[in-house]
């Protein structure tokens, strides 16, 4: 009590709040994020696979935000497809001659997909549909666009364009580049220039929305990772310890990447973990190396999913926990039409309940399969 006097004064000094803003101050406080609890490996409940419609995708799936539904591409338009069948078919949003990659917005519920080189957004029930505008070409030459991704937050899209190089520079044809957008069009901002002879191998946000997660380097593969501020000087390198690596991905909470590289002191792929900050050491993910084909983070970021390609007809999808708690596999992969050069990508939907995989690499076709997972 010999302190409450004075923090009384304090208080009473101060100027009163409004019961408006008073309220507004204490749902700001109340609001939570809902993310799915880490899970380990070994508590988990795998359903069988179960496939997802009657048409081949061509583009790999986007979940839905809520989980509930995937949004795919098949050649000839957009399609959304619940996971319950209870609530309906599959129905198509659009057309689009030739989409090979699709991604849905938490933010705002757009889609925004790849078509020819072209992006477009587009509203799930079909309207607004927009094309949003790339770098001017040179010549007549059109960019092209390779990569895309919704931020966590906000309407801004970052798109990985290939786009004709100046005719000053004279050797390389064409340069990459990464472009912040807005789902209006009324905004775009070059951010970031890959030196000659290097293209865009991987781009993704961390969970701020500030900063981009940028993979380049020659030929395919990524030599170097890079933080990218959407604005002002704050940018770095990434710690690399292996000279060249191949899918990078960031895990949602920002604090580790995934990639495929070849063992330190030996010849066969495997799935890596590594700290983004670089305070760690290498943790091996895979316990066979060979054929990984596409790597996809849990969402609580404690488990990573991977495809392993067998043969030309044959896949596996695993599971691993980041902290080598254990690994499973999920589900196993047979193609329709065996091909030398199979993919076979996955991704894990957002409320961490269930795995899409298939051959629909934005390259090659094949039907969607669902594997649903539970704690135990």
């Amino acid at each position: 009590m010999a302190h409450s006097g004075p923090a009384l004064r304090i208080l009473t000094a101060a100027r009163p709040l409004s019961a408006a803003l008073m309220l507004a101050l204490i749902a700001t406080a109340c609001q939570v994020r809902r993310e799915p609890a880490p899970v380990g490996v070994g508590l988990l409940k795998v359903g069988p696979p179960v496939r997802l419609t009657d048409r081949p995708a061509l583009s790999p799936v986007a979940w839905a935000p809520d989980g509930e539904a995937l949004a795919f591409t098949d050649g000839g338009g957009v399609w959304i497809a619940p996971l319950d069948r209870t609530r309906g078919r599959e129905r198509k949003v659009t057309a689009a001659r030739h989409a090979t990659l699709v991604d849905w917005s938490v933010e705002t519920g757009l889609l925004a997909y790849i078509d020819r080189g072209a992006v477009v957004v587009v509203r799930p029930d079909g309207a607004g549909r927009r094309r949003i505008p790339l770098p001017a070409a040179r010549a007549g030459e059109s960019a092209f666009a390779t990569h895309l991704a919704w931020a966590p937050r906000g309407d801004r899209l970052a798109v990985a364009v290939r786009e004709p190089a100046p005719a000053a520079t004279g050797a390389a044809r064409t340069r990459s580049s990464v472009w912040l957008l807005s789902a209006d069009g009324g905004f775009r901002r070059r951010i970031f220039d890959a030196p000659a002879g290097h293209s865009i191998g991987a781009l993704g946000w961390y969970p701020d929305s500030l900063f981009l997660f940028i993979g380049i380097g020659p030929n395919g593969s990524v030599t170097r990772l890079l933080r990218w501020r959407i604005a002002y000087l704050d940018r770095r390198t990434l710690p690399l310890n292996i000279p060249q690596i191949f899918t990078p991905t960031l895990s949602p909470n920002g604090h580790w990447i995934a990639f495929v590289a070849q063992e330190p002191r030996g010849d066969q792929e495997h799935v890596w973990v590594a700290p983004a900050d670089g305070r760690g050491g290498l943790r091996r993910m895979s316990d066979a190396g060979g054929g990984i084909s596409a790597l996809a983070w849990a969402p609580a970021s404690d488990k990573v999913a991977f495809a392993r390609v067998l043969d030309e007809a044959h896949g596996e999808v695993w599971i691993a926990d980041v902290d080598g708690g254990g690994r499973r596999r999920v589900a196993e992969f047979v193609a329709e039409f065996p091909d030398p050069h199979l993919p076979l990508v996955v991704r894990w939907s957002p409320d961490g309940r269930a795995l899409a995989y298939g051959s629909n690499s934005g390259t090659y076709t094949g039907h969607v399969w669902i594997v649903p997972l539970a704690r135990q």
